[in-house]
């Protein structure tokens, strides 16, 4: 015999749903592309919106990714091949890379650059010394041997007995040091955290103290080392031209940085958006957008509907869990798509129920139609779908009468309505008959002439005693 759950499952376009030893499940939708990972504790909440997984577990539905990083450009994936990937290397190590980068670089330049100057050969020395101390440190950041927490030091240490020994045998204050000192003082200060970057900006101020104190002291420990005067403003024009490379470099970084952190605060403002306009009705987002936080009105009348699927809980117990959620995302997604053509706000799902209001939050005077013409739409989709039923049927009440609505929670907060309309709405649906829609008398005479409606006559509702019902069979 076929099995009608099997053929809805296809209808939903959902392919095989693997279970592993954890209890997860990995879903895919060929339709939308949607790929996700539910976990047993998540809560789900199912729509035409797209599924969206709150938190509960570490998935977040694909669906919620909006936006696409921006397409970088050559000069862009230029310095990520050179510094890292943005989304993998935090700015801080960019930096440091940058300056053991352009610290490597201008040393290894500086080599054959002095000699062709015909400058000391101690200043030869001091550069060959340092270009594979700065590449050493660049590859260590660029293959992440080096921890975060001891990048500051590092930098320190390398800046550190570079100024000291460019201070002390290339003319003191006269020469390129106390350039390059300011800038070398600066970054790994940007790139330290907490206490440690008050130690790297006290140990550069206590270097640079000693160091002037020790000229003014004993000149004698200053080897001046200049030829002449043009040979010393040849070594200040490179430092500086090496200092305004790493500074501009690493603004670059900075500002890339920030614009990755602009990106991000606006897609969060998206999924924020996204999110609300999945749970609650866009009226009330507007409000708590302008900051209202206590939301509750109360609404002279709507009409509030429920569905329920006979029999599911039962027949759900022996299908796998990937499964049923296929078949209430299918579902509910109808159901949702009736809603909005109609002009009706979904309120919530429970388990397999469904929940809905006409007039609400902003009052309609024809709520009462436009709730019993989704009702309909929603029958006649079920009948048409007979395999979603898992073999019952749906069985659907509605009532009219005043109510509470209103945005409850603070973590999970969401938009729900309270009073005696919804509870007798409940029971229209509870003590209803499959494929049948319930209503009451008050909805009844709302309707009018408008629909054709069929006498149930008196049923016994707890805590109500009798009331008149009424079958709604179809728009006149």
């Amino acid at each position: 015999m076929p099995d009608p759950f099997a053929d809805a499952l296809g209808e939903a376009q959902f392919a095989e749903t693997d279970w592993d030893e954890s209890g997860s499940t990995q879903q895919h939708d060929p339709g939308r592309g949607l790929e996700a990972v539910i976990e047993p504790e998540q809560t789900v909440m199912l729509g035409e919106e797209g599924t969206t997984y709150l938190p509960g577990g570490e998935a977040v539905a694909d669906a919620l990714k909006l936006g696409r990083r921006r397409a970088a450009g050559r000069w862009g994936r230029l310095l990520e091949r050179l510094l890292g990937r943005r989304d993998q290397f935090p700015p801080e190590e960019r930096m440091a890379a940058v300056f053991a980068l352009v610290v490597g670089a201008g040393a290894a330049i500086g080599v054959p650059a002095n000699l062709a100057l015909k400058m000391d050969t101690e200043l030869v020395i001091l550069c060959a010394v340092y270009a594979p101390l700065g590449f050493g440190l660049y590859a260590a950041l660029r293959l992440r041997r080096l921890p975060s927490r001891f990048i500051p030091a590092a930098m320190f240490l390398l800046t550190a007995s570079f100024i000291t020994h460019y201070w002390l045998r290339f003319d003191g204050a006269s020469g390129g040091a106390p350039i390059s000192a300011f800038v070398f003082a600066v970054l790994p200060a940007v790139v330290a955290r907490g206490w440690r970057r008050l130690a790297v900006l006290g140990g550069f101020g206590l270097l640079g103290a000693v160091l002037f104190a020790l000229e003014l002291a004993w000149p004698a420990a200053i080897r001046h080392t200049y030829l002449n005067v043009a040979q010393r403003k040849a070594d200040i024009a490179a430092t500086w031209l090496l200092c305004f490379v790493i500074l501009g470099v690493i603004v670059l970084v900075l500002s890339r940085a920030y614009a990755d952190l602009v990106e991000q605060v606006e897609q969060a403002r998206e999924r924020t958006e996204f999110l609300l306009n999945n749970v609650m009705p866009a009226p009330v987002v507007a409000r708590l957008r302008r900051g209202e936080r206590n939301i509750a009105d109360s609404i002279d009348s709507v009409t509030v509907i429920f569905a329920d699927l006979a029999g599911f809980t039962q027949a759900a117990s022996s299908r796998r869990p990937g499964q049923v959620l296929a078949l209430l995302n299918q579902l509910f997604s109808e159901f949702d798509a009736i809603c909005q053509r109609h002009g009706v706000e979904r309120i919530k799902t429970i388990g397999d129920a469904y929940m809905a209001a006409a007039g609400v939050p902003t009052p309609r005077p024809d709520h009462a139609p436009a709730a019993a013409r989704a009702a309909l739409e929603m029958m006649a989709f079920a009948r048409r779908n007979p395999g979603l039923m898992l073999g019952g049927g749906l069985r659907m009440g509605l009532h009219s009468g005043p109510v509470v609505g209103g945005v409850v929670g603070i973590a999970r907060f969401a938009y729900d309505l309270w009073g005696d309309a919804v509870n007798l709405a409940s029971r229209m649906e509870s003590h209803g008959v499959v494929g049948k829609v319930q209503v009451s008398r008050d909805t009844a005479e709302l309707l009018g002439g408008a629909f054709e409606l069929e006498a149930r006559g008196e049923i016994e509702v707890k805590g109500r005693g009798p009331i008149t019902t009424y079958f709604v069979l179809r728009e006149r």
